[in-house]
């Protein structure tokens, strides 16, 4: 039972076929299934070689983004049909049940399909573009701030996955990245760097393509070397620069290349600048939106409890000593019960204040100083750059499907 409109799924999910198949030509299997269920609060898929099971939440389509992430989720996996089950790392099967199965190449088979599963939806008309835009936006704003991102590349994301993302800890955050979200972002990359190589004549889709005939239809499976060598072949560019740049070093990715390539502009946000104009008449909310503490709890995006989930390095919280795990009792002597009590009470404080904490940890009680530090996390909004080159109007609109209008 759902309250979502089932003709409406089944033509919008018969797009996201065709859209797909346009990428690689032809189907390699007579019959595919979408196997969709339902539980509250839920969503996931897993990719077989002629089928998928798909997992949604069925209240949500009372609302369009409903409709959206389920439509996203559909390409995500359908496009596993190829990318995964038949472009594949050589590792990736036969498998060997025995034992983990490890490879470098998560980044390509998750990552990319992350970032192809936007262009399906999109193409196919079912997705508008300015809800993926919104989505690319949250995309860099916390893939560039992320604190992993510093000490983890993407190979190692990938080739750690069994003794990390899958077994997350405490540090798990502050010393690693997603091999999805990091790995979508840098598909976004590749792909600016085949258009500009190409002279806006090739894309993403035609180094999938070239990895299918050459490798996926012949049941050979793919190593690194492959996928770069398709991708010298599609851009006309050395790949080394860009896999030492970006597969195999930690850093922060730059958007020029994007900015350039499909004449965007990338506008790095404070927590000021995303409140109203009522609200910066204000000055207490003003003060209030600036206080950080370098704090995240244990379901935070839900309501949260009151136990810590994360601390970033160097932050006030970690400069106080608190850690993961810690459980925060009382902030300036009032009790906080959840992660909502304490981010109050800490932005009821000002910018440098001293805010006392009472926490627990392991049974034992701890009281720390906390000084509270101007926010340092920024937004980001993506803009159409009207200045720009009519080559890069004409890349922006053969990449999104959408006309060039500021």
């Amino acid at each position: 039972d759902h309250n979502g409109d089932e003709n409406r799924l089944v033509r919008d999910f018969e797009k996201i076929v065709n859209e797909t198949v346009k990428i690689f030509g032809s189907f390699p299997f007579k019959k595919y299934v979408f196997l969709l269920g339902f539980s509250p609060n839920s969503r996931g898929g897993l990719e077989h070689l002629q089928s998928t099971s798909l997992l949604s939440d069925p209240f949500r389509f009372d609302k369009e983004e409903g409709y959206y992430t389920l439509y996203q989720l559909a390409a995500h996996e359908f496009f596993h049909a190829w990318n995964v089950k038949r472009i594949k790392d050589v590792v990736l099967g036969p498998f060997d049940y025995s034992k983990e199965n490890y490879t470098k190449l998560l980044w390509f088979h998750e990552g990319f399909t992350s970032y192809m599963e936007h262009q399906i939806v999109n193409r196919a008309g079912v997705v508008p573009w300015k809800y993926s835009i919104k989505q690319y936006e949250n995309l860099w704003a916390s893939v560039s701030q992320h604190p992993g991102r510093l000490n983890q590349s993407l190979e190692e994301s990938s080739f750690d996955s069994w003794i990390r993302y899958y077994q997350p800890n405490e540090w798990t955050e502050v010393t690693s990245i997603s091999y999805y979200d990091h790995g979508e972002l840098t598909g976004w990359l590749m792909e600016a760097e085949i258009i500009e190589g190409s002279k806006g004549q090739k894309g993403l889709k035609d180094l999938f393509r070239e990895l299918w005939m050459s490798h996926g239809a012949q049941g050979v499976g793919i190593i690194d070397a492959d996928i770069q060598k398709a991708f010298e072949k599609i851009s006309g560019k050395p790949s080394a620069p860009f896999w030492d740049q970006y597969i195999r070093r930690s850093g922060v990715p730059s958007p020029k290349t994007l900015a350039s390539v499909f004449g965007l502009k990338f506008k790095f946000e404070t927590t000021t600048d995303r409140l109203s104009q009522e609200e910066k008449k204000n000055p207490q909310i003003v003060e209030r939106s600036k206080v950080y503490a370098g704090l995240r709890f244990q379901g935070e995006s839900s309501g949260g409890t009151n136990i810590i989930s994360s601390v970033a390095p160097g932050g006030p919280a970690d400069q106080a000593g608190l850690s993961v795990g810690y459980e925060i009792l009382f902030v300036n002597g009032w009790r906080t019960l959840n992660a909502g009590d304490v981010n109050k009470r800490i932005s009821d404080s000002k910018v440098g204040a001293t805010v006392k904490i009472i926490a627990s940890h392991r049974g034992r009680q701890k009281a720390v100083d906390l000084t509270t530090t101007e926010n340092p996390l920024r937004t980001l909004k993506i803009e159409l750059d009207r200045n720009t080159s009519p080559e890069a109007q004409k890349n922006f609109e053969n990449w999104s499907g959408h006309s060039f209008v500021p």
